[in-house]
């Protein structure tokens, strides 16, 4: 895996999008030590195809209105519109009117905190024993299997990276791939009673705060492994 490659283009997809703080932030190239190596193998094991290298967490939350704009809002040249299915819809809570902002704690971070780290995920991805349960049960499932999930800036940074890199195939495929959609929970975003629920697909995303305790039968998680860089 060309990790040099991954770091020059997360540094360009970030200039793109105004956040020339996040590439600053960001190495000058990637070595990994014995522990990350292990880590990646753990990565490719899970099935976790899709990477990029994130800024520390406090960098990217200081420039979240900015990530919320070009990542959700902004359309996405080349992805035909439909009407049937474009949606957008960012809050940090249920309510009908959105408020504009993501739902995200600080809880648990460490691994993001303290430096740039690579993330490795697959936004097409949902474990059956995911699917269909409760907030709650999630993150159980996940501190049982030493999984990471997303974090609310991670979800649109990664939904709009593969919204912008959808090859002209799979964006004029068909009626069905058009109008798809992921439910999912960011489970990283959360604490013990709210936690950011979200969709996306290649018309749009949306993120909503929701109570640990609900459930939606199409609801998933994406697992993600984070690999701090020394």
């Amino acid at each position: 895996m060309n990790l040099n490659g991954i770091l020059a283009a997360s540094k360009d997809f970030y200039r793109a999008h105004k956040l020339e703080a996040w590439a600053k932030a960001l190495p000058q190239s990637i070595k990994l030590n014995k522990e990350a190596e292990a880590a990646l193998g753990r990565a490719k094991k899970l099935g976790l195809t899709q990477v990029l290298v994130f800024p520390d967490f406090r960098t990217q939350m200081t420039s979240i209105t900015t990530v919320i704009a070009e990542t959700a809002l902004a359309p996405v040249p080349g992805i035909p519109v439909d009407p049937r299915f474009a949606k957008t819809y960012i809050s940090d809570n249920w309510a009908k009117e959105p408020t504009g902002r993501v739902y995200q704690t600080s809880n648990g971070l460490v691994s993001r905190e303290q430096g740039p780290y690579l993330l490795f995920y697959n936004l097409q991805l949902l474990p059956k024993q995911t699917v269909g349960k409760k907030g709650n049960q999630i993150a159980k499932i996940f501190k049982d299997e030493n999984w990471d999930g997303f974090t609310s800036p991670e979800l649109l940074i990664a939904q709009r990276f593969w919204r912008e890199h959808a090859t002209a195939q799979t964006v004029v495929l068909s009626f069905k791939e058009l109008g798809k959609f992921y439910w999912v929970w960011v489970v990283d975003s959360g604490d013990k009673e709210n936690c950011c629920a979200a969709f996306y697909g290649l018309q749009g995303v949306g993120m909503y705060g929701c109570k640990v305790g609900s459930a939606n039968k199409q609801r998933g998680a994406n697992v993600t492994i984070v690999i701090p860089l020394s």
